[in-house]
């Protein structure tokens, strides 16, 4: 790839990133699901312990997604 220092700095190749953007959702829904399912198991505490996991991960995915759409 040539690159010209005036114009922009070279765009680091994404090709390598993971997880890829697919994989994003996929993720949050398997996550989401296995605390759904393990929570009910060690009660009512960790069922409020999962749910607030569940908005940090969302949160995080949407980081993660909003960086790489702006890194494009």
């Amino acid at each position: 790839m040539i690159c010209h220092m005036a114009t922009a700095p070279c765009p680091e190749s994404r090709r390598y990133d993971f997880p890829p953007l697919w994989a994003v959702p996929v993720l949050l829904v398997a996550a989401i699901g296995a605390i759904f399912y393990v929570g009910p198991t060690f009660g009512a505490l960790s069922f409020v312990a999962g749910l607030f996991l569940i908005a940090w991960l969302q949160r995080r995915a949407d980081a993660y997604l909003r960086d790489r759409d702006s890194a494009e």
